[in-house]
Formats: structure tokens, C-alpha cells, sequence
């Protein structure tokens, strides 16, 4: 074999290895099944929704995360199943009572935004702030509220936030 067909087989080698790893990490095992589908933030077992859109399954960190993501992709939403915060357990999205608007933040990340001259800079926008929280009872979701402030959406209520500009 001549120095050229080597040079060309190790180049093909490198190109089909490349789009092997691309295929790897996009449909599947790379991705950390522990992070949320829209934002990567770290999944916690009281938060978590499956939201579907545009036809795609995703574990999501919250309900407001799976809302931004459908406003900012056109695009409608769907919850598949979320957790009661107070118990952690799946319930059905169309009989839970969710707060918004609380003071109480859903997700964090840990990461704090800097300049070029290294001053820390406000956040404008944060795709799951204000955090929704889902409650399988009307009493718990008022509890929260009590502490927490906020006010009580249902699914349609909280779903027509997905439309708004």
C-alpha cells in the first residue's frame, strides 16, 4: 500500500469516526439521563415532568423549563406526567395544581455570569424562572403559596403561557 492510499484510508478512518461520535452523543448514549432535555440542568426527583414536543420526549427539570422551551420553539407542549412536590410522586398533569410565580426558586445552576472584565452580570433571562411547582393537592399547592407566594394555575392556564410573546 502507497504512503497516498494510506493517507486516504486514515483520513476516511477519522471521518467515519467522527460521525460515529456524533451519532453517539446525539441520539443517545452520551447524553446524561440525569440533566434536563431543554436546559441540562440537573434533574431533581420532586420537579421532573416528561413534556413532549413537537413530537419529542424529553425528561425536563420543571414544568416552566418545558413552557419556555415550547414559547421559544413555537411549538406546542404537552405534559406527559409530572411529580407532586410534596411526595415526589407521578401524578397526572391534568389533575395537578400548579403555583407560579412564587419567590421559591425551582431550578439552579451553578454557574454565575461574568463580563470581559470579570464583574458578575444580572441574569435577564432564565428559562425556567419563575419556577412552577406541581402539587397533587389543591391544600398543599395553597400551603406553598402561604409561604411562598405565587398564585394556582391549572394545566391549561399554565399551557397558555407556552403562546405568549
Amino acid at each position: 500500500m502507497s504512503a497516498k492510499q494510506k493517507t486516504g484510508l486514515a483520513i476516511f478512518i477519522v471521518i467515519v469516526a467522527g460521525i460515529a461520535a456524533l451519532g453517539w452523543y446525539t441520539f443517545g448514549s452520551y447524553r446524561n439521563s440525569q440533566q434536563c432535555g431543554y436546559c441540562e440542568r440537573p434533574l431533581q426527583d420532586r420537579l421532573r415532568v416528561v413534556a413532549e414536543i413537537d413530537g419529542k420526549r424529553r425528561d425536563v427539570c420543571c414544568p416552566q423549563c418545558a413552557v419556555s422551551e415550547a414559547r421559544q420553539e413555537h411549538k406546542p407542549v404537552r405534559l406527559i406526567g409530572v411529580r407532586d412536590y410534596s411526595t415526589a410522586k407521578v401524578i397526572d398533569p391534568a389533575q395537578a395544581y400548579y403555583v407560579n410565580d412564587s419567590r421559591a426558586i425551582a431550578c439552579t445552576h451553578p454557574a454565575m455570569r461574568m463580563d470581559d472584565m470579570k464583574h458578575t452580570e444580572p441574569t435577564a433571562f432564565d428559562r425556567c424562572s419563575p419556577g412552577a411547582f406541581a402539587f397533587a393537592k389543591k391544600e398543599d399547592a395553597e400551603d406553598f403559596v402561604a409561604a411562598n407566594g405565587g398564585q394556582i394555575l391549572r394545566l391549561e392556564q399554565l399551557l397558555a403561557e407556552a403562546s405568549h410573546d
